[in-house]
């Protein structure tokens, strides 16, 4: 295993798991990119090196001069906290896209949206569209969209002072914003959310409790990797941000 230290490491950056066939997994805090789009914005990336977009890595030289990587291997929108699985080979990196390709992995995330849902669990299915608006990427329901999945289920609600819902959402497709959309298409979006949330929402909570970003979290992924003639499984948590816990206190 290589010497984790040597890592540069985004602001607020910390390690979960690591594993000797080179597997990282790695806790992001909200407001950091996955990867820089610009050279300038390597400071607040997920770590603080060179971004080689074809090969979806970051690269830098340690103290001793060798050149070290770190691949990235899923991302997070940057308003969104959580688990990003990582790769400091091109052999692990390659078996991890293979699953996400192949969806042989189970994601969960944590979601505070707007209303108080009756039903305990069900399921969302849509299909998407993407396009652009003056410059910026916008998915919203379309008839020839690409299909959309999601397992939900309540955790906790609140009524007083505004109604909210604390959702575990299980995605069975990774399409752009989908858990942003899927919620804000039933009218409950997610706290915080600027792009697909509702405005007077966002204002009535801000007034309650200073809610200053995305209440959506990457808590928990699970997968079985091979490396190899090793069988690695992968169970990893990122702890829920302590905001969640305050607005349900």
């Amino acid at each position: 295993m290589d010497d984790l230290t040597q890592i540069p490491l985004g602001k607020g950056v910390r390690v979960i798991q690591s594993h000797e066939c080179g597997l990282l997994l790695l806790d992001k805090p909200d407001g950091i990119l996955s990867m820089p789009n610009r050279e300038s914005e390597t400071n607040r990336s997920l770590v603080c090196a060179k971004y080689d977009a074809k090969r979806e890595c970051y690269h830098w030289n340690d103290v001793s001069g060798e050149m070290r990587e770190v691949y990235l291997c899923n991302r997070l929108d940057s308003p969104t906290s959580g688990v990003v699985v990582c790769a400091l080979n091109a052999g692990v990196a390659e078996a991890l896209n293979r699953l996400f390709r192949e969806r042989k992995t189970h994601k969960s995330y944590l979601a505070v949206v707007g209303g108080v849902i009756k039903e305990n669990r069900g399921e969302w299915r849509d299909r998407l569209g993407r396009e652009r608006k003056n410059g910026k990427l916008s998915v919203d329901a379309a008839e020839n969209g690409m299909p959309a999945f999601t397992r939900w289920t309540v955790l906790k609600r609140r009524s007083q002072p505004v109604g909210i819902t604390l959702l575990r959402l299980e995605p069975g497709t990774g399409r752009t914003h989908q858990l942003r959309v899927q919620c804000s298409l039933r009218h409950h979006g997610i706290l915080g959310d600027r792009n697909y949330g509702e405005f007077a929402l966002n204002k009535r909570v801000k007034q309650w409790m200073d809610v200053d970003r995305l209440c959506l979290h990457a808590h928990r992924i699970q997968f079985e990797l091979n490396v190899g003639r090793a069988r690695i499984k992968v169970d990893a948590e990122s702890r829920p941000p302590a905001l969640f816990d305050a607005l349900f206190a």
